[in-house]
């Protein structure tokens, strides 16, 4: 690792335990701004440096230092209104990642987020999109899974569940956080909002860092999260464990928690197995150069299709046909959801139909470029799959 890769590990481990951090020689300032803006943690930086920061480097980072508080208190304004509102409407609802963890931070503004995520129940979801319009918010996306609102230049998503993708979540973990999240759940002074217990948030955390290392890669924020809860939460260790282990999730578990110590140094519960140095710092570079999602890391953008290969049963050759077909043909309750092909929905009669349509866009604006990625994608060498195999196994997945 690199003196500025070390270093700004000890900046994001230094503000979390609440200590001042110690200026380091010879350290590429570019390279750190860089790190900086690509976990989006440009204000953590400025407040832990700002003694010893270069003239123009302590400039940029302050501007958006304060440019962080703005947005910080120009959101909570907005989330203050959609609180009340639904609070008035009787909606229950409660608030998840960024949303609700930002409290723990030893400065919640400087903990950014690029949405407001609210969690509905299924029946009340309608009622809910009513109140988000009533208080003139744009609605982007009705989709199956969320609802997308802006105002203001500010996100925020509606959900009446907690997990949506099927490749990596098992039955178990999808229906346990889906039914149990409003059981473990306590309302706050009798009214509409609730607030999720922190070990069952954590597990939901943990559960979301996991489809983002999968699918497109993750960076330190999320791993922060979990480092606040451990922190400043009276976390129910022994229950967490058993958990993850009953969604085989148990191997996982103990790599984050081993990371987080070696990272941020928060204190392990109890013993887990060592890391093996080399993989530490594998894992370590990789995370920063995802950036705050991974999508910095040009190689992060296969991994939807590899995942589709390796994770079907039976020989390679077919699970490559499955997807190109499910590529070429997709499902249902895929174009169910693009506007282009809305009209299918609630018509499955009308698939064929908007197959034929969307060959006839894909040949009018795609047809060079997405058709040979297409099948570059189906075909990846099977070198890559073992690779991304070999890293998933390493992480207990």
């Amino acid at each position: 690792m690199t003196n500025e890769q070390t270093f700004f590990l000890q900046i994001l481990s230094d503000h979390l335990n609440g200590r001042q951090t110690t200026p380091q020689e010879n350290i590429d300032w570019s390279v750190m701004m860089t790190y900086a803006q690509n976990h989006q943690v440009n204000g953590i930086v400025y407040i832990q440096c700002k003694d010893f920061l270069p003239d123009k480097v302590g400039q940029k980072l302050q501007r958006k230092y304060f440019s962080e508080l703005y947005y910080y208190y120009n959101r909570e304004a907005l989330y203050k209104k959609v609180q009340q509102a639904f609070c008035e409407a009787q909606i229950p609802f409660f608030t998840v990642k960024g949303l609700a963890v930002a409290q723990f931070y030893p400065v919640p503004a400087l903990r950014t987020m690029g949405d407001c995520d609210i969690v509905v129940h299924p029946e009340d979801k309608e009622k809910a999109h009513a109140v988000m319009m009533a208080l003139g918010f744009e609605c982007q996306s009705n989709g199956e899974n969320e609802w997308v609102y802006f105002k203001n230049k500010m996100e925020f998503e509606i959900h009446d569940h907690l997990l949506y993708d099927e490749l990596f979540n098992t039955e178990s973990s999808r229906r346990y956080t889906d039914l149990a999240a409003w059981e473990k759940a306590s309302s706050v002074s009798n009214e509409s909002f609730f607030v999720l217990e922190w070990s069952f948030h954590f597990i939901f955390l943990l559960l979301h860092l996991r489809k983002h290392l999968v699918f497109y890669g993750v960076g330190f924020r999320q791993f922060m999260d979990l480092a606040v809860l451990s922190l400043h939460c009276d976390l129910n260790w022994n229950w967490l464990q058993k958990t993850l282990e009953e969604f085989g999730l148990r191997r996982f578990f103990q790599i984050c928690l081993a990371l987080l110590n070696r990272w941020f140094e928060i204190a392990l519960p109890y013993k887990t197995p060592m890391l093996d140095d080399a993989f530490y710092e594998e894992t370590t570079e990789k995370i920063i150069a995802n950036g705050v999602f991974g999508f910095d890391e040009e190689a992060n953008q296969l991994n939807g299709t590899i995942n589709a290969i390796i994770c079907r049963s039976g020989p390679r050759w077919l699970a490559r046909a499955t997807l190109l077909i499910g590529s070429i043909f997709p499902s249902y309750r895929n174009m169910r959801t693009v506007s282009y092909y809305a009209f299918v929905d609630k018509r499955p009669w009308l698939l064929p139909a908007a197959w034929i349509y969307r060959f006839y866009r894909f040949i009018r604006y795609h047809l060079t470029p997405n058709g040979k990625h297409l099948i570059e994608n189906a075909m990846t060498p099977n070198e890559k799959l073992d690779s991304r195999k070999e890293i998933l196994t390493k992480w207990g997945l």
